[in-house]
């Protein structure tokens, strides 16, 4: 059985509601997701979720609700900026809008209190005040169960298939493959970088080495 994904330690926000961020503030470490050979993991961004339901936002969140009520075994969901309409609806808040939405607000906490299993959500431009409002994210983190974030890691340990080994050169005796995948919480756009996988040989290429 694999190991399960796990949440490495973050700083807590430390800034007051009303207050914008700080030069103090640019080198906090950044909290990773790591998840192993086997896992998965789900990500999702603008569900914009009103203290009203509405057509749109009853849609998205049912879709993800039920990939979540199918998911079997470890894994990460990362609800990736604005899961929350706190810019255009400014009396909104997370209670209010997770209340309006409970097939999507059950399947989330359930499976955030499954093993193995974790749920981040991140700070959006429409949902910024989670990132320095503590009220604000521990309505997030009481209902989900989930660690808010500005900015999140992800490393994914992937194994090569049997094909690529037999075609490799390689002599290290790993099998695993490490990306980064990181959201640059300025643009919402998500960058990845990716070791070079290698693969176990035998006979004379292994002798050589």
């Amino acid at each position: 059985m694999n190991p399960p994904p796990a949440i490495k330690p973050a700083p807590k926000p430390a800034r007051s509601r009303g207050s914008s961020p700080g030069p103090e503030h640019a080198e906090e470490p950044v909290p990773c997701i790591t998840v192993a050979s086997g896992g998965r993991v789900l990500i999702a961004s603008d569900l914009h979720l009103g203290a009203v339901a509405n057509a749109a936002t009853e849609a998205a969140s049912t879709e993800l609700a039920r990939r979540l009520e199918r998911w079997n075994g470890p894994g990460g969901v990362v609800l990736a900026g604005d899961t929350f309409e706190m810019w255009a609806e400014p009396n909104n808040t997370p209670a209010k809008a997770l209340r309006s939405h409970p097939r999507f607000t059950n399947a989330v906490a359930r499976f955030a209190a499954g093993e193995g299993r974790s749920v981040v959500v991140l700070a959006g431009n429409h949902d910024g005040a989670l990132g320095w409002d503590p009220e604000l994210a521990a309505e997030v983190s009481t209902t989900l169960g989930a660690a808010v974030y500005h900015a999140l890691d992800i490393e994914i340990t992937t194994v090569p298939r049997s094909s690529d080994c037999e075609s490799s050169t390689a002599i290290n005796s790993t099998r695993t493959t490490h990306s980064a995948t990181r959201r640059n919480p300025v643009t919402g756009r998500w960058a990845s970088t990716s070791s070079p996988t290698s693969c176990p040989v035998s006979g004379p290429a292994a002798a050589d080495g």
